[in-house]
């Protein structure tokens, strides 16, 4: 399981990085502290649509959460199985999902 890095909020791109280096890259343009309810997140800034509608400047921000989100330990979470083709086969033929194991006719 991934780290999240960036993200969209209305025209701003949110990124993900270092807590000092976000605090250095505060003092830039186009870049304020990532706060959308009342108490800033530490290691998150806003970039204005200014700072990254060029491609070179989504290149820049988007590397730099790419890089610290891959310099984070790998999630440990339960792993959902996944269907079959045939379990989905299955849940469409019989929507109330009865007990029978996938792919075993009732007798």
């Amino acid at each position: 399981m991934g780290n999240m890095c960036f993200g969209i909020l209305k025209d701003s791109l949110i990124v993900r990085m270092d807590r000092d280096l976000a605090e250095n890259i505060l003092t830039g343009r186009n870049v304020k502290p990532f706060d959308i309810m009342g108490m800033p997140m530490a290691g998150w800034v806003m970039v204005e649509e200014a700072g990254w509608k060029s491609a070179a400047g989504l290149a820049k921000w988007m590397g730099i959460g790419k890089d610290f989100a891959l310099s984070l330990p790998e999630k440990k979470g339960k792993a959902k199985k996944k269907k079959t083709l045939r379990e989905y086969q299955q849940l469409r033929k019989d929507p109330q999902g009865s007990n029978r194991a996938p792919g075993k006719e009732p007798q």
